[in-house]
């Protein structure tokens, strides 16, 4: 692990997946962007309550390559609240 992702007094960092629990399970809570070139959602982790931001962003290249990217950004139930309310 990088280091606390619920320190708040550093910059927050992305991450390849959720590290929340020994067995982070994450359910959608609300669509925030829909595809088709990206996507975000606020998660919460069905075994901890922990809430996530999901990022996704595909980039089509000319030589006909697709690039893909996720990542998941731990957030506070404050932040959770404020995403819903969007």
């Amino acid at each position: 692990m990088l280091g606390d992702p619920w320190n708040r007094d550093r910059k927050r960092f992305m991450l390849a997946k959720p590290n929340c629990c020994s067995e982070p399970d994450l359910e959608v809570v609300k669509r925030l962007v829909d595809p088709p070139a990206s996507e975000r959602d606020l998660r919460r982790c069905r075994a901890c309550g922990a809430y996530w931001q999901f990022d996704a962003q595909e980039r089509m290249s000319s030589d006909g390559e697709d690039h893909y990217w996720e990542w998941y950004t731990p957030l506070t139930a404050d932040e959770a609240d404020k995403l819903q309310d969007q």
